[in-house]
């Protein structure tokens, strides 16, 4: 059992010092440049949302720039929805916000790794009643440095992401899911009736 720690120890540094090695060098993701459908059937960001009260947000980006928000029960029983179509330019600023906090490259295994170095190797968990997200991003084109992808589409689960952004600010995905729900809730407030 003593030989135990040292060696998972050991695992988590060198993974960590790996997951940090892997962005020396490279260009940041605000040089990413992207591309997506213009398919108005084509979803290109998928946002849900549920947490305490049993209920599930979604908001749902179209290639054309519809914007579709829906509030269910657990049972999915739709309790309200909108849609609105927003500019080109408020679309582009969007995906522009999810590239720039490198969510396109989301690695679950990196990001475990850089919480375990934050921590001192200690494991982290938000509050149980925390906000569930899970996020759906879909482009035709990524590049960034030796990164070139073609229809690449990542989802990202996260438990608490307010928690996360806070707890961890060097980690600037965090910050990037984060500012998707906050959009989602603004949107849902605009979109009268819908947050119920």
């Amino acid at each position: 059992m003593r030989r135990v720690i040292p060696i998972m120890m050991l695992t988590w540094v060198f993974l960590a010092v790996c997951a940090l090695g892997q962005r020396k060098g490279e260009p940041p993701y605000t040089e990413a440049t992207f591309n997506y459908s213009k398919n108005p059937t084509r979803v290109v960001l998928h946002v849900i949302m549920s947490g305490q009260d049993l209920k599930i947000r979604t908001m749902t980006l179209f290639g054309d720039g519809r914007l579709d928000f829906e509030v269910r029960t657990g049972t999915e029983t739709i309790l309200a929805e909108s849609s609105r179509q927003i500019s080109t330019e408020e679309m582009n600023r969007i995906l522009r916000d999810a590239v720039d906090h490198g969510l396109v490259e989301w690695d679950n295994g990196r990001i475990h790794s850089l919480q375990l170095t934050s921590r001192g190797g200690r494991g982290y968990g938000p509050p149980e009643d925390s906000a569930n997200v899970t996020l759906l991003i879909a482009l035709t084109e990524y590049r960034r440095g030796p990164y070139q992808l073609k229809d690449v589409e990542r989802t990202i689960r996260v438990h608490g992401p307010g928690y996360a952004a806070e707890d961890f600010p060097e980690i600037v995905e965090f910050a990037g899911i984060n500012n998707l729900v906050i959009l989602m809730n603004e949107e849902f407030g605009k979109a009268g009736g819908v947050n119920k």
